[in-house]
């Protein structure tokens, strides 16, 4: 009987490997920008720490513990860097953050909002102003939002009877919910 040595792979075979390659494919260019994602949120955990240290020391080296004063928008952008030159929170920011200082994503210098608590009893902080801080805040994501009499609470503003209280907030790209950090 005569045998035939054909050298090669067969139909199924070829098929099996190019399944199975395209599975491994396809879990990588799903797990990819989770992981990239992933990866700037905790840029941006770390971004709002070195903000809350540096507006710790601001407070108590230049500001006799006080809170740099004001409310209000502060387009990064439009901020001088360089040295402290007085306690506002446009100052603040200027002398104590860098230009370096900007999304993982977006590349956009870090912009500040500033807002009063605006309640005078324990609970959630229900200002006008902070309805953007929760659902889908509205604007610019490159924006740290800073409530002052205010703690944070489940990733959100509380009141807080500390007249030095402050929640910086941030809403992160992978997370329903907001980081909060306090003071």
């Amino acid at each position: 009987m005569k045998r035939n040595n054909y050298l090669g792979f067969t139909f199924i075979e070829v098929m099996l490997v190019l399944a199975i390659g395209g599975m491994i494919l396809a879990m990588v260019f799903i797990a990819v920008p989770g992981l990239m994602a992933n990866q700037r949120d905790a840029q941006r955990r770390d971004d709002v720490m070195l903000f809350v240290r540096n507006l710790k020391d601001f407070m108590s080296n230049n500001n006799r513990g006080a809170l740099p004063s004001g409310t209000g928008e502060i387009a990064g952008s439009s901020v001088t860097f360089g040295p402290n030159s007085g306690t506002t929170w446009k100052d603040f920011y200027g002398g104590t953050m860098n230009e370096n200082f900007r999304d993982p994503k977006t590349g956009d210098i870090y912009n500040l909002s500033i807002v009063s608590c605006g309640v005078t009893k324990p609970g959630d902080c229900t200002h006008s102003s902070l309805s953007k801080l929760y659902g889908n805040f509205e604007g610019n994501n490159s924006t740290i939002r800073i409530v002052t009499n205010a703690t944070c609470g489940e990733n959100k503003a509380i009141y807080s009877t500390n007249p030095r209280g402050v929640a910086v907030l941030y809403k992160l790209e992978r997370a329903e919910a907001v980081f909060c950090e306090k003071i």
